[in-house]
């Protein structure tokens, strides 16, 4: 039986192997002035913010789409059990749709 202890411990491990397998992106992000954080993780899915507090040029910032497509794809081949992921981007009104990665 799980508990509640060990799904925290899971949550935790699991976000940090997301974080791990996107640093590139997010070294890419930070060089904009943005940065990209793993919201949460699970075993299927995993939430992505895009921070633009410091971000000198938010355009200059990739569109959360292109983003979200990048993540997915990364994911698919480093974590494939996660197929869903979502971004949240402050430049939009409504957070991205998740999307399925193949």
């Amino acid at each position: 039986m799980t508990t509640t202890d060990d799904r925290t411990t899971m949550e935790v491990q699991m976000k940090e192997k997301v974080a791990e397998a996107v640093s590139e992106l997010r070294g890419m992000l930070q060089l904009d002035g943005a940065d990209l954080l793993v919201d949460a993780a699970d075993d299927t899915s995993a939430t992505f913010a895009i921070v633009l507090e410091d971000a000198n040029c938010a355009d200059c910032v990739l569109p959360p789409a292109m983003i979200q497509s990048i993540l997915a794809k990364k994911l698919s081949t480093t974590l494939p059990q996660i197929t869903e992921v979502t971004v949240r981007d402050p430049r939009d009104e409504v957070a991205a749709e998740p999307v399925e990665s193949s």
